[in-house]
């Protein structure tokens, strides 16, 4: 990566942050209350709570009976609590951070195929300020 890829690649950064900055006051709200805040397989990372991530549906932890399973997702919420509790701020920076550094994949990913750089900015920073995306950005589970 050259210069001025790297250049392209930290505008992305700074809209796709800029763009959802908004979110970082939100609470934690709907689902977020069962995946995160009453979570106890998310509460503290063990080999026990490890397993139940993977065996059990992502709701359990809350008390919930579900069909949605994800286990990375309980992973990357148990992560977060790890580092900041239930503090929403960080579950939002996270997910900022994630889809700004998506942008970034995307750019470099269509630079790599058509080598024409452009093309590859214009196709991220759409993929970046994409309304569709913000359901994603803003709300945390």
């Amino acid at each position: 990566m050259n210069r001025w890829d790297a250049f392209l690649a930290t505008v992305l950064v700074v809209v796709g942050m800029g763009l959802y900055s908004p979110d970082l006051g939100h609470t934690l709200f709907f689902d977020d209350q069962f995946l995160i805040t009453d979570n106890i397989y998310v509460h503290e990372i063990s080999a026990e709570n490890i397993g139940k991530w993977f065996t059990e549906n992502s709701f359990a932890g809350g008390g919930r009976t579900s069909e949605y399973y994800r286990p990375l997702l309980i992973a990357s919420f148990a992560g977060n609590y790890a580092l900041h509790g239930a503090e929403p701020l960080g579950y939002f920076l996270f997910n900022n951070a994630l889809h700004a550094l998506t942008g970034v994949i995307v750019f470099l990913l269509i630079l790599t195929l058509t080598r024409q750089r452009w093309l590859a900015f214009l196709t991220a920073l759409v993929y970046v300020v994409h309304p569709i995306q913000s359901e994603n950005i803003a709300f945390v589970s």
